[in-house]
């Protein structure tokens, strides 16, 4: 019950801020951070993403995966990998709808 209290203290806070603060030592964080607070949307994308460890994510209700290639992120779907992009093209509107409904 206190881990759950616990996450929706975080998703309040983190939706109060405009900006990602990631783990200094962490590249893939690191990147991701750069990508949140360099888009339109940074406050939409801070909500969603929320770092368990390295590499692992939690987008809103999913679990993801994700690795870097050079200066690429890639989140593992299905068999295979999208870049964060396409990721995100595809699945941001879905999950805040997601995550509406179980709020």
């Amino acid at each position: 019950m206190k881990l759950i209290n616990l996450k929706k203290l975080i998703l309040e806070l983190k939706t109060r801020s405009q900006t990602y603060i990631p783990l200094p030592d962490d590249k893939i964080d690191t990147t991701i951070a750069e990508f949140i607070n360099g888009s339109n949307d940074p406050t939409k994308l801070t909500r969603l993403f929320m770092r368990e460890s390295s590499g692992v994510y939690q987008f809103g209700t999913r679990r993801l995966y994700v690795k870097m290639e050079g200066t690429k992120i890639f989140i593992r779907v299905g068999g295979g990998y999208l870049t964060l992009e396409q990721f995100l093209r595809e699945n941001v509107n879905v999950e805040l709808e997601r995550m509406a409904n179980t709020d």
